[in-house]
């Protein structure tokens, strides 16, 4: 497995990665909302972290056939929960999600491996194929939605949105400070939307997933 230097360009404080080839998805935890950069033919979701770690928890709970906590606190360390870590470490079911993967490549074999990187740091790369039956999984463990609803719930779940909306229409949930609890399921599929649209995004242009920090 390598890279193409030519084909990629990396930023120096390592954020962004532009693949000047072909167009790439990108998913940010760290910020609420979505953004497109015509210019580079590059999209970007960013569910945040504590609907990252909604969705990674639910995931947990019905593998576990645990009951879901209704809410999740801001800025939890989704990473430090009792099942979510048991998940992780689980060596019957081995998820890409809960593994430390932040690459996905366009392929359809499901494999988890430790590979470099153009900047020579290591990091966990799975594939497509592989994030394609995790999802499919949790679907079917938690919710059994149709496409079109797992679609839609980039606009019709997450955070709460009686804050400061920006003019461009995004949020923050740092723009709503009162909330410190949020409803777990919403948040889970507000970031499960933004994966499935991603797969399916990469699948039919060919182009890996990262999730960026």
């Amino acid at each position: 497995m390598f890279f193409d230097s030519q084909n990629i360009e990396i930023q120096q404080n390592d954020i962004c990665f532009f693949f000047k080839q072909k167009t790439a998805y990108e998913i940010m935890p760290s910020l609420v909302g979505s953004e497109m950069c015509i210019r580079d033919s590059y999209y970007t979701d960013k569910p945040d972290w504590d609907a990252f770690g909604a969705m990674l928890l639910v995931a947990a709970c019905r593998t576990y056939e645990e009951p879901v906590p209704p809410t999740v606190e801001k800025d939890w360390d989704f990473g430090e929960h009792p099942l979510i870590a048991r998940l992780a470490s689980d060596e019957e079911r081995v998820w890409s999600l809960l593994r430390g993967a932040t690459w996905w490549l366009p392929l359809t074999d499901s494999f988890l491996f430790q590979g470099p990187l153009p900047t020579d740091d290591q990091t966990m790369i799975a594939t497509l194929g592989g994030l394609r039956k995790e999802l499919e999984k949790l679907n079917q463990l938690a919710w059994q939605a149709d496409e079109d609803t797992i679609l839609g719930w980039a606009d019709t779940e997450g955070y709460p949105v009686d804050g400061t909306v920006d003019s461009d229409g995004q949020y923050s949930k740092a723009d709503i400070p009162e909330h410190t609890r949020y409803d777990t399921q919403s948040l889970a599929k507000f970031a499960f939307s933004m994966f499935w649209r991603a797969m399916r995004f990469a699948e039919e242009q060919q182009v890996p997933i990262l999730l960026d920090y």
